[in-house]
Parts: C-alpha cells; sequence; structure tokens
C-alpha cells in the first residue's frame, strides 16, 4: 500500500445524499396519518425503490451526519418503497412515535442504541418487544437500559449483544438474560459487574465470542472459561489502572491454570490477555503449542521481552504490544477505543516513525482514530500530533508517497479541534502549528482557514516570547493569508493584532523568518483594507508600519519577497500620506533595491514606483543627494529596457523629472548634458509608443520642456514637436496637456531648421493652433498660453505663405479683431514652462498686432 486510499465513489455519493437529501424531495409536502401517528411526508422526485443495501447505507450516512429527522426518516416509512434492515439511533434526532412507527414498518435486524438518552426504559421495553421476532444484532453500549425480562419479550432471534460499560449489568441480571435469548453467540460485557461464568447458564457451551475487558469475570476463577466449549475469542484484557488492584502471585497461578489445560477452549482463535502483567511467558507458551489454530494474541501492556520471544517463536499469530513497529500498528488498530492503551502505543510510536526514511501514509489513519474518538484527552492528542507531524512531514524523497487529500483534509480539521481544547499547551500547539504550515496541508488539504489564522494569531499572542511559536503562528498566517477571502482578511487585521504583528517584527529584528512572515501578513492585511469602507488605520500605526518595513529592507537587502512585499506597503496611498516616516531613507532603499534587483521586472518597477510616490515628500536637497548620475543612469537603464512598459515608464520619468528639477534650481553640479540627451531620447520613445496615455505624455513634456533639457540636450527637437503637435490634437479639449504641449513647441521652435518649420507648418498643425487660439478667444482666456499659441502660429506661418490663406478661410480676420479687443497684460515668463525669447517680452496687444501687420503684408 504505497498511499491511502481516498473515499469510494459510493461513499462521496451517500456523503451528498445525506447532506442535500431535502433538494431531492418535491418541495410540496403532504400531512399524512399513520395510525395515531401524524406527520409531514416528504417524497423523492424520482419515484425510486431503494433495495436493502441502499436504504440502509442512506440511513447510516442521515444517522451520522445528525441529519435523520422526524422530517428526512418519513421517506423511510413506506415498506413497499423501500426495506431497512440496519438502524443506529446515535445522532437521530426523532421522536419515540416516529422512531416506533419507522421500526414498525421494517423488519431490523440490525439495532444500535449505544449512547442513547433519548427515552426511558419503560418505551425501550415497547420499542424492544414489537422488534422481538426480528432482531438479530444488538448494541446497548454506554446506555442505563437493562434486559429485564419481567417486561420483555425473548429475544429468540438475538445473535449479537453489546451491554459494554452498563454498569448495572450483574450477574443476576445476566443469569435471566442467558435464559431469554437462545440463539446468543457474540457478547461484549466489557466494565460490567458480571463476576461469575455460571451467569451464562446454556449460553456457555454455544457463545463464539466473549469481550470481559476490565470485568470481574476475567480474573475471578480464568479455569472455569473450560466451559466456553465453542468460543473461538476471548478479550479477558485490562487496563493498566486494573492491573494493580490483583494480587500478583495469586492471579498467577490462576491464570497459568487456565493457559497450560490442553483442553481449555480448543476452537479459540483470538485470544486477548493484554494488561494482564502477571501472565508467565511458559503459560503462553503452552498455550501456543495447544492451540495451533490460532491467529491473534493480545499483549499490550506486558513485558516487551514476553512480546519479542513470543513474536520470533509464533510468526504466523498476529501479536500486539509495544516491541516492535509491527506490534505498536496491530494494537492502533485493535484498540482505538482505549484511552490508556492508545497513549502507550502513540507514545511508543513516535521514536519509530522518526526514523522512518520515506513517509507511511498507510498509518495515517490509524493515528487519526484515537485522536478523534479521544478529543479531551491531552496525551492522546500530543502523541498522536507528533505522530502525524512525523509521517507527513517532507523528506525529500522523490518517490515519497503522498497523502491524499481527504485525509490531509481530515488531519487539519482534527489538530484545529486539539489546538481549541488545548490553547494553554505550548507543546501541543508547537507541533500543531508545524503540521498546518506544511505546504501539502496549505495547498492540498481543505478545513477552515480563517479558524486556523485565528488560532494561530491567539497562540502567538499567549506566547509572543517564545520564537518558535513565534516563527510557527506567523508562517502559518502567512501561507493562509492567500486562502481568506477579503473580509476575512479584515477581520483578521484588527488594530490589536496588527499591533501584535508589528511587536514581533521590533523583538526580532534579526530573525529573518518571522520579519518575512509578520511582514506578509500585514501585506494582505493592509491590502484588503485599501479601497473598504472600514475604519481607517490610525497614522501612528501606519507609521510603525512604515519604520519597520524600513529596518527590514535594512537588515535584509538582498531577500526579493521581502523587499518586493515592503515597497508594495510603502508606495500605498493610505502609508505615503498618513504615515511619517524617513522618505529619503526610503528612496535610497528603493534605489539600492532596484540596483541590486535590476533585473527583475517586479521588484524594478515597485523601486521605481516607490521613489515616484516619495519624491513629492523630499526636500530640494534630498532629491539632489538622491540624483547622482548612477541613480540617473540607473533609472534610464530601466526605461530602456522596459520601453513598452506604462508603469515603469510613468515612474522613471517622474523620479528624473523631480530630480533633474531639484538639481537645476540648486548649487549643485547641473546634471551632465550626456544624461540629459539620453533622458529627453527615451521620453520622446515613450511618448511615440504611448501616444494615448495623457498621465505620460504630460510628464514627458513637462521634461522635454525644462530649461536645461532644451539648452544642454541634444536629442531630435522636431521629432518633439511633432509629437507634441500630435498630443495637442489628440487631447484638444484637455487644459493642461494643450498647455505643455504649447509650451514645449514655443521652446522648440528657434531649434528647427527652416525645412523643419515649414514641416511642421503643415495644415493640420496649424488648424490645431487656430481651433485652440478659436477657444481661448470665445472664452476670453487671454494669458501666457494663449501668447505662446499665438507666438507659435505665427513663426509656423512665416515660413509657409500657403498657410496664410487656410488662415483667412477659417475667419482668421475675425479672430485678430477679437483678439485685440482682449484685455491684455505683461505676463511672466517661466523658463522652465516656455522658451522663445522674443515671445517673453510681449504682451498680448503686441503680439496682435504683429499678425496684424504680418496679415496685411501678405495680401
Amino acid at each position: 500500500m504505497s498511499t491511502v486510499s481516498p473515499a469510494s465513489l459510493e461513499e462521496i455519493c451517500l456523503s451528498f445524499i445525506s447532506a442535500n437529501i431535502e433538494d431531492l424531495c418535491h418541495k410540496d409536502v403532504q400531512g399524512v396519518q399513520y395510525g395515531e401517528v401524524s406527520c409531514q411526508k416528504l417524497s423523492f422526485i424520482s419515484p425510486l425503490f431503494l433495495h436493502k443495501h441502499l436504504a440502509d447505507n442512506i440511513m447510516r450516512c442521515l444517522c451520522r451526519d445528525g441529519n435523520l429527522t422526524d422530517r428526512t426518516a418519513s421517506l423511510f416509512v413506506d415498506s413497499r418503497r423501500c426495506r431497512i434492515r440496519s438502524f443506529n439511533l446515535r445522532k437521530c434526532q426523532l421522536s419515540f412515535s416516529v422512531l416506533k412507527l419507522l421500526l414498525g414498518k421494517h423488519k431490523v435486524e440490525k439495532l444500535d442504541l449505544s449512547g442513547t438518552k433519548t427515552f426511558s426504559s419503560s418505551l425501550f421495553f415497547q420499542l424492544l418487544n414489537e422488534m422481538s421476532l426480528t432482531v438479530r444484532e444488538l448494541n446497548l453500549s454506554c446506555t442505563s437500559f437493562v434486559l429485564d425480562f419481567a417486561d420483555m419479550k425473548p429475544l429468540n432471534c438475538l445473535t449479537h449483544l453489546d451491554v459494554s460499560h452498563c454498569t448495572a449489568i450483574d450477574d443476576q441480571l445476566m443469569s435471566v438474560a442467558a435464559q431469554n435469548m437462545d440463539c446468543l453467540q457474540h457478547i461484549n460485557i466489557s466494565n460490567t459487574a458480571i463476576r461469575h461464568v455460571s451467569s451464562f447458564g446454556n449460553l456457555r457451551g454455544r457463545l463464539k465470542t466473549l469481550v470481559a475487558f476490565n470485568t470481574p469475570v476475567a480474573w475471578t476463577k480464568p479455569a472455569e472459561f473450560k466451559d466456553f466449549t465453542s468460543l473461538q475469542k476471548l478479550d479477558i484484557s485490562r487496563s493498566s489502572d486494573n492491573d494493580f488492584l490483583h494480587d500478583g502471585t495469586n492471579e498467577s497461578v490462576k491464570f497459568d491454570e487456565m493457559l497450560t489445560d490442553q483442553c481449555m477452549m480448543p476452537n479459540l482463535i483470538s485470544l486477548d490477555v493484554s494488561g494482564v502483567s502477571t501472565i508467565t511467558a511458559g503459560a503462553l507458551q503452552s498455550f501456543l503449542s495447544s492451540h495451533p489454530n490460532l491467529e491473534f494474541l493480545g499483549l499490550f501492556l506486558m513485558s516487551r521481552n514476553l512480546q519479542e520471544q513470543l513474536e520470533r517463536s509464533s510468526p504466523h499469530v498476529k501479536i500486539t504490544g509495544e516491541a516492535t513497529e509491527k506490534q505498536i500498528l496491530c494494537s492502533l488498530e485493535m484498540y482505538p477505543d482505549r484511552a490508556d492503551y492508545m497513549r502507550k502505543a502513540l507514545r511508543e510510536l513516535y521514536p519509530i516513525s522518526m526514523d522512518w526514511t520515506a513517509r507511511k501514509p498507510q498509518v495515517l489513519e490509524l493515528v487519526l482514530t484515537p485522536m478523534e474518538k479521544h478529543p479531551d484527552d491531552f496525551r492522546i492528542q500530543m502523541n498522536a500530533t507528533a505522530c502525524i507531524g512525523s509521517i507527513i512531514k517532507e523528506r525529500g524523497g522523490e518517490a515519497d508517497p503522498e497523502v491524499h487529500p481527504c485525509f490531509l483534509s481530515k488531519v487539519a480539521s482534527l489538530v484545529l479541534s486539539t489546538m481549541r481544547t488545548f490553547p494553554e499547551e505550548r507543546r501541543l500547539l508547537r507541533i500543531c502549528l508545524s503540521i498546518l504550515w506544511l505546504k501539502q496541508v496549505v495547498t492540498k488539504a481543505t478545513f477552515n482557514y480563517f479558524e486556523a489564522s485565528c488560532l494561530a494569531m491567539d497562540t502567538l499572542c499567549n506566547f509572543h516570547g517564545n520564537q518558535d511559536i513565534s516563527r510557527l503562528a506567523l508562517a502559518l498566517c502567512a501561507r493562509l493569508c492567500c486562502k481568506l477571502t477579503k473580509q476575512e482578511k479584515l477581520a483578521l487585521g484588527s488594530e490589536k493584532n496588527i499591533m501584535l504583528l508589528l511587536t514581533q517584527m521590533e523583538k526580532y529584528l534579526h530573525d529573518f523568518t518571522i520579519q518575512m512572515t509578520a511582514i506578509a501578513c500585514v501585506y494582505n492585511i493592509l491590502i484588503a483594507r485599501a479601497g473598504e469602507a472600514v475604519p481607517e488605520l490610525h497614522p501612528h500605526l501606519l507609521s510603525k508600519v512604515a519604520s519597520l518595513f524600513l529596518s527590514a529592507m535594512r537588515t535584509f537587502p538582498e531577500e526579493h519577497q521581502l523587499l518586493w512585499n515592503c515597497m508594495s506597503i510603502l508606495g500605498s496611498k493610505q502609508v505615503v500620506t498618513k504615515a511619517t516616516f524617513n522618505y529619503f531613507e526610503a528612496s535610497c532603499l528603493a534605489m539600492d533595491t532596484l540596483s541590486n534587483f535590476h533585473g527583475n521586472r517586479d521588484i524594478s518597477w515597485l523601486a521605481i514606483e516607490l521613489c515616484a510616490r516619495l519624491c513629492c515628500k523630499l526636500t530640494q536637497q534630498e532629491k539632489c543627494a538622491l540624483g547622482s548620475e548612477k541613480n540617473i543612469m540607473l533609472l534610464l537603464t530601466q526605461m530602456e529596457k522596459h520601453p513598452n512598459d506604462l508603469t515603469i515608464q510613468i515612474a522613471a520619468i517622474t523620479c528624473v523629472g523631480s530630480i533633474v528639477i531639484a538639481r537645476g534650481e540648486e548649487a549643485d553640479p547641473e546634471v551632465h548634458p550626456h544624461f540629459l540627451s539620453k533622458l529627453a531620447s527615451l521620453v520622446l520613445s515613450a511618448m511615440r509608443t504611448f501616444p494615448e496615455k495623457h498621465l505620460l505624455l504630460l510628464k514627458c513634456m513637462s521634461i522635454l520642456g525644462l530649461k536645461q533639457v532644451v539648452t544642454k540636450a541634444t536629442f531630435n527637437y522636431f521629432e518633439a514637436s511633432c509629437l507634441a503637435m500630435d498630443t495637442l490634437c489628440n487631447f484638444h479639449g484637455n487644459q493642461d496637456i494643450c498647455q505643455l504641449a504649447i509650451e514645449l513647441c514655443a521652446n522648440l521652435c528657434a531649434e528647427l531648421t527652416m525645412q523643419q518649420t515649414h514641416a511642421l507648418g503643415s495644415e493640420k498643425n496649424v488648424m490645431a493652433m487656430f481651433n485652440f487660439i478659436q477657444e481661448k478667444i470665445s472664452a476670453s482666456q487671454e494669458d501666457l498660453t494663449l501668447n505662446l499659441a499665438l507666438g507659435v502660429l505665427l513663426y509656423l506661418t512665416d515660413e509657409t505663405p500657403s498657410t496664410c490663406s487656410l488662415f483667412v478661410e477659417k475667419g482668421g480676420l475675425q479672430l485678430i479683431v477679437q483678439g485685440l479687443k482682449l484685455p491684455h497684460t505683461l505676463h511672466q515668463q517661466n523658463w522652465d514652462q516656455t522658451g522663445l525669447d522674443w515671445i517673453e517680452s510681449q504682451t498680448g496687444s503686441q503680439i496682435w498686432s504683429r499678425i496684424g501687420s504680418w496679415t496685411k503684408k501678405k495680401f
């Protein structure tokens, strides 16, 4: 067996039917009357006949899942539509009247009432009397019912009876019961008060199975078991607590007498004497010799030497014990209900599992069963989780068998239950966290990720001083964050929890695992909060986040995933606008990251984006310090490397623009013309690549219009002018774009040759300028931009007389008249925006007059 198999298709279908039983029925429910019982009758949409196997399995699943109610039970009342032979009342939600009706309609052969406390003994007798001729198997384990045949009919068909843990059962009741159950062959009397073999009366010659765990009959006179001539299976084992209550010497003699009797139970194939430490090796050897057909021997909680010796001498016999892995696994399989046995078996299994070189998922199911059956037993949970961790951990073997997701899901659910039950047990919680954190559990198991995250945060809160716990709790939260919905992330990301995460970061500054996972958690929480209608985080908390993230970036400058998360948060709107931190240091760290990971597109983009967002927070001196030629070249290289990446282009242009402006205004050495030329060329390339992206165009034209770029950079002025004109045409309704386009043209016109001016003064471009001027005059907006537009128009048409007629045809003379009527003022020129020397000293009226003279001369 190389892997744990998934649930069968039949079991999956049955589970689906159980969970959706009413969806398979007609919506209209009829009220029906069965004698004195009235109920709502459901009916399947498709008329079905449920044969015995299918009906029993559906009932089993409904009972197991707690879905069998008076309403759903009505589906099985009609015996013409189904056959029910097995019934388990353990988790049913049935009224006694419906239960009685249901059992009365079918010939139920197997009835399980274990743990039932829903009705009285008198109702039990009434129920059993109606089934006395059909019931063959009856389970009354852990109930208060007694088989009082003064009020009951004989159960002459009964072959199997379980009255274990019924403390009221004693010799007298057993003696009466034996007289009224002629066909009984299998009985479980564990943990009852029966002391004497004689109580079984005539059953002694018929019984094939007797289970008497922790029962006085097992040690009163064991030699009397000789009377059970047909017995095939005998269990007279006891718990570890009971073993100390007996006189060892006297008891040893009793058991030796039983085991050495050659005629004792000749048909026996299974004997369990676990916990009876007084039995000697010689007596067992003698018993094995006289019972060659024996297949099973229970020796748990007995001498290891004895267990090893008998395993060697009788390899064909299946033995439970603690001496070998085989015996321990057999014990887990045989005794899942016995808490003390499971504690010991799991404790012995753990060191063995640590030495396995390959995963053994087939063992997993054996460990999960006691874990599920004993949720409140700390030692079982502790040992079981330790074994599970050892079983499913990664060992690096290529042929390591996989554990099926359904079992991983069960592991995760049981581990969560353990964490809920024992929230203060540090060692146990550490093991639980280490299991849930495993990659195969996170990626393949289905469980409550939100609950797991909350329990991890609670554990972190309770054991914040324990570094191992902190690592595991944070690592689990970080891995599960991607599984949570936005609402769950918001619920997890309370200010208390965020503060807890930051405290861990502050406490373990040099622990990479804690820093990485805490940052990942905070990152997911803050991203989820962005744009949601939730109370914003206090600026003080955001400032602490930023400061600790900067500290992590300083400490781990080579960890790209950590840097990615840090820069994502530092560059987020809520942090940039509300947090107070060292913006200059953040910018420098971003540039260092860009330098170290310039080949990683995602890192490069985030680093440049962070710098771009923080530039407005920096002083002129800080911008100058940030704008070293090395950093400028780094930004230009990214622009050159990613010409089609809009985000990188915008962010890089923003950064370089801020640096160039800052260095131009300070006494620092200005940026070298070589870098300015490269910048201008890359900006032109960006404008060509993204002619419709107005934000990028705004930034590009702002940079190209800077005084130091125009005067010192060498680039294609004609192309820049053409692109500015194209932008003016494409965004003629956008005042900001139009203003920058005209200012750029005004700056560059003087740099153009006559042929370039002639080419630029095309009909399309002249009309674009004309329309812009017309809009300004119509709105009575006489400003510097209008004057620049007039100057550019004049400059272009001065070398292209053919456009003059077009100007007149479109109403140019009327436009001149309107323009001369505007109130004109002298505008202050700023070289960072405009560039024609002859325009900067002119008023609007002087320009209009010059245009009028020019028009008159031409015509």
